[in-house]
């Protein structure tokens, strides 16, 4: 599910960066409760479905763009391709976006974090944050971040939050994680996430070209003299910062003790590289990344518990305003 919010902040910000003028930016319309489905009883506002879709248009135009090679034009959302139209593509994303939101947010109700989850609550604390931050601006106090928040940005904020509180609170009543199964997942998990890193040494052949080479294969097969450099990921050296010795470190990072690379080219020239030892620098601890493991194993057991209540939710769509929905 991090993936889930991390992927909606994503969203959110290439919708703010478009100008006003582009075709990826929408107004954003009147505030309009016209009921558009019900999520176990929770009732799924047109305002709150709109926000949702502005968020997620410049995805959908991207798609129909990089898989059919559609141009956004006035009769994108309407022109019917492969079977479907983008404009269905796009309300069935937010539906289910909108379902995974409200089955979080009726979580929380129940674990008594949030009173409210109607999108009607959300308009009056953003319209009573803003005045909040208008009056304090107007009197010279110091406010952080904006002095007005965009309704995007302001449920975004609230929700990330809300979402974090509620893990916590999952995490120590449901979840019950243990001491010993976060060890099981540090062992489990070490080689990949925590490993400090290695000392490579690595050994450098420039490849120079035949003469009266006859094809592309055999043009640069000679080799010049063999350059051994020193790679240690516990120690941080200014020369790292060059882009070619990043490229051949980056390049043997990707090799056992004894492998070489394919040809790699930098700057016309030509290169092989050849892992001669490769020495491992150990793993973090255990007491160094508990927290870190706790983390991950919250985080992954929340997405399952969240997808299971996805799974059991029951959800029902008005069909007289949701298919009278355009963009």
């Amino acid at each position: 599910m991090g993936k889930i919010l991390l992927s909606g902040l994503l969203m959110i910000l290439l919708s703010e960066a478009h100008c006003s003028t582009s075709p990826y930016r929408q107004v954003t319309p009147p505030a309009d409760t016209s009921r558009v489905a019900s999520l176990n009883g929770e009732w799924i506002i047109l305002c709150e479905f709109m926000l949702q879709a502005r968020s997620q248009r410049t995805i959908i135009i991207n798609y129909f763009r990089n898989r059919y090679g559609v141009e956004y034009s006035n009769d994108f959302w309407s022109g019917k391709i492969d079977g479907t139209t983008p404009m269905d593509v796009l309300k069935k994303k937010v539906l289910d976006t909108l379902v995974q939101i409200k089955v979080q947010q009726i979580c929380a109700r129940n674990a008594g974090l949030i009173a409210d989850i109607s999108y009607e609550a959300f308009l009056k604390a953003l319209e009573t944050e803003n005045q909040r931050r208008s009056s304090a601006k107007a009197s010279g106090r110091i406010i952080y971040g904006p002095v007005r928040y965009t309704e995007e940005v302001y449920y975004n904020y609230l929700f990330t939050n809300l979402v974090n509180r509620l893990k916590e609170y999952l995490a120590g009543t449901v979840f019950k994680i243990t001491e010993e199964k976060l060890k099981e997942v540090y062992d489990k998990e070490k080689d990949s996430l925590y490993r400090k890193g290695f000392v490579t040494i690595v050994a450098l052949k420039k490849l120079r070209p035949f003469k009266n080479a006859v094809s592309d294969d055999n043009a640069q097969t000679g080799t010049d003299a063999e350059n051994t450099l020193v790679f240690n990921d516990s120690v941080y050296s200014p020369e790292e910062g060059d882009p070619f010795r990043s490229m051949v470190r980056e390049t043997s990072s990707k090799l056992a003790k004894g492998q070489s690379s394919k040809k790699i080219e930098f700057g016309g020239n030509c290169y092989i590289v050849t892992v001669k030892e490769k020495t491992s620098l150990g793993f973090r601890s255990y007491d160094q990344c508990k927290s870190l493991v706790r983390n991950l194993l919250t985080g992954r057991m929340y997405e399952n518990y969240i997808r299971d209540l996805v799974k059991k939710a029951t959800c029902e769509t008005n069909m007289d305003v949701y298919e009278n929905i355009q963009f």
